[in-house]
């Protein structure tokens, strides 16, 4: 057991690396004395929970918590208009996302959600706000369906990881045939579906998975 109990002295941080050290906590304070810090890897810690407000005193642009074993992620630990472009949650323990935690990052970017236990995101309405959104990750949960309206309103969308998912290929497929606009996804990659041409048939194929009348199979 690691407990960290850093007093930071150095007010002009900007990279702070502390993977693989076996952190099982963070002190609510750790951060108030970096106001200038903008990226933070926490990559391959023992991390379950972490206090309201961690990440409010700084200026972070990128934060990774991969693989820790984050069971229920909180708003609270973000800032209202946070400028949290890229955010890493990628092999943790996590069944849902709260709408009010994606609703305070209006800038992000990158969003890592790969290789948790996502099981739909009908409750999702939140990626609205995402207006900024690049590359979204959902490779390796449960899902199973998805609502045709889940990505209406990210313009900027250009990568949606979807592959091994834990499920029946069909119902791989049934997420693939929600995209009803693929026009607004100018590229996926995953569930062998390279690429979408403005919503046109033209794609690049692989495997098994076939596109036949506007429906993926």
């Amino acid at each position: 057991r690691v407990k960290l109990t850093l007093e930071i002295a150095v007010p002009l941080l900007t990279n702070l690396q502390l993977y693989h050290t076996s952190l099982d906590n963070l002190p609510s304070d750790l951060l108030k004395d970096v106001p200038h810090l903008n990226t933070l890897d926490l990559t391959g810690n023992r991390l379950v929970h972490l206090p309201p407000n961690v990440f409010h005193r700084t200026s972070l642009q990128s934060l990774v918590l991969k693989n820790n074993l984050i069971e229920k992620v909180d708003s609270e630990w973000f800032p209202h208009n946070s400028s949290l472009t890229w955010l890493d949650l990628s092999g943790n323990r996590l069944t849902s996302i709260p709408a009010d935690l994606l609703q305070r990052l209006p800038h992000m970017r990158n969003l890592d959600l790969s290789d948790n236990n996502l099981q739909d995101l009908l409750n999702l309405d939140s990626l609205n706000h995402l207006h900024h959104l690049e590359t979204l990750n959902l490779a390796g949960n449960k899902l199973t369906q998805l609502k045709a309206t889940t990505f209406t309103h990210n313009l900027q969308l250009s990568q949606l990881f979807l592959h091994n998912q834990e499920s029946k290929r069909q119902r791989v497929c049934d997420l693939l045939n929600a995209l009803v606009t693929p026009k607004e996804i100018s590229k996926i990659v995953g569930v062998s579906i390279k690429t979408v041409y403005n919503g046109k048939k033209r794609m690049t194929m692989s495997k098994t998975i076939t596109r036949k009348s506007g429906r993926y199979y």
